[in-house]
């Protein structure tokens, strides 16, 4: 537990540490111990209590969504939580508690310290990250061509402006703008990871409409509009009027629209908790794991930035594994190299273009195999499970 004097260094690390580099809070589960870093810098740490057997804290890469220093829970009868930093509006959260054994304890939230939580609550902001897995993570700095830059000035934005209608519009683009809103300066979340059985879903819904055989909604949910539509094209084709989504059925979609087949993976960017495009990005090698990644700018300028990374272990879901023929081995817990995944991503030049008239301070750039989560919708930024 920390002490007064622990407090004061604390205090003293944390104004030696450039006031503009990213704050980061890591958790080890297995350590029950957690770790403030501000760019390179360690400014914090504390023993915490984890979730007991039955209530595990979720492991993955989070966002604080909301802090309130007195917060009462809505699941555990009223119970206090003072210094709450949310992660998921399901009910994780850090907070202060007068019970923290160094062992798990709780009902799934980080509990810490009295005191340290103080502490905690007033060296984060909303937005910064908390990454929880069993190991723990710390930053190394990071230079590679396919993590983004910045344009200087944002002059480029202008031009990404007049093409955008363009781009939208363009068949296989797999890009959805987000028009008639002002720039932001929040941080952009950017988050690549596999394709999923949602997003080929809705690159068919796409082609439909395209072929003028479906009008629903692009949602990628396989529905009876969505069978229905596929039945009509298979009729028109002489293919058997199944409704089942067959190759030879997807293949004569993409013949008729000029689509290529989709790449295995695909890139997503958010802003101010709101998507704001996505699009298709091919991975070399799509049989071997991604791993878990987190990249985030250091020492931010108008016309570049550095970065650091930050690398875990994860577990890859058996559906997407299965789907991809992903190549496992013994472990069921995979670690990759953050550079020879990044080699692996081949980025199209109009969608890397607009995410560099994009970024800003603070924005990070995540990788994983497992999807986009049941924890990320309305509200959040990107949260990256990885188990």
């Amino acid at each position: 537990m920390a002490t007064e004097s622990d407090l004061k260094e604390l205090k003293a690390d944390a104004a030696d540490a450039t006031g503009n580099d990213p704050v980061i809070v890591a958790v080890s589960i297995d350590q029950q111990h957690l770790r403030v870093f501000r760019g390179l810098q360690q400014v914090a740490d504390s023993n915490i209590s984890s979730g007991k057997p039955g209530y595990d804290t979720p492991r993955g890469i989070f966002s604080i969504l909301e802090k309130k220093k007195m917060h009462r829970s809505n699941i555990y009868e009223n119970a206090p939580m003072p210094f709450m930093q949310r992660l998921t509006w399901s009910g994780i959260a850090l907070h202060e508690s007068g019970s923290v054994p160094a062992r798990p304890a709780s009902h799934g939230c980080v509990r810490l310290p009295r005191g340290f939580s103080k502490e905690l609550f007033g060296l984060t902001s909303r937005g910064n990250h908390v990454i929880i897995t069993p190991e723990g993570a710390e930053p190394r700095q990071i230079a590679h061509m396919n993590l983004f830059q910045p344009v200087s000035g944002r002059l480029a934005l202008n031009e990404f402006r007049s093409t955008i209608s363009d781009i939208d519009q363009e068949p296989g683009s797999g890009i959805i703008a987000r028009d008639g809103k002002e720039v932001s300066d929040a941080p952009l979340r950017i988050y690549l990871t596999r394709q999923t059985q949602r997003d080929s879903i809705r690159d068919v819904q796409e082609m439909l409409q395209i072929l003028r055989f479906y009008g629903g909604a692009l949602d990628g949910l396989y529905g009876r509009g969505s069978i229905a539509a596929v039945k009509r094209f298979q009729e028109y084709e002489g293919l058997a009027k199944t409704g089942t989504l067959t190759g030879e059925t997807i293949e004569r979609l993409h013949a008729m629209t000029g689509r290529p087949l989709p790449p295995a993976g695909r890139i997503y960017v958010r802003q101010d908790h709101e998507p704001v495009f996505d699009a298709p990005v091919e991975i070399r090698n799509p049989e071997q794991p991604l791993g878990s990644h987190l990249f985030v700018t250091y020492r931010f300028e108008e016309s570049q930035t550095q970065w650091l990374a930050y690398s875990v272990s994860s577990e890859i879901r058996p559906s997407i594994a299965k789907q991809d023929e992903i190549e496992l081995g013994d472990n069921s817990r995979v670690r990759t190299s953050p550079e020879a995944v990044l080699a692996r991503l081949v980025i199209p030049p109009q969608v890397r273009g607009r995410i560099q008239a994009l970024l800003t301070s603070g924005s990070s750039f995540a990788i994983s195999d497992n999807g986009i989560g049941t924890e990320t919708g309305k509200g959040t930024d990107f949260i990256v499970q990885t188990r």
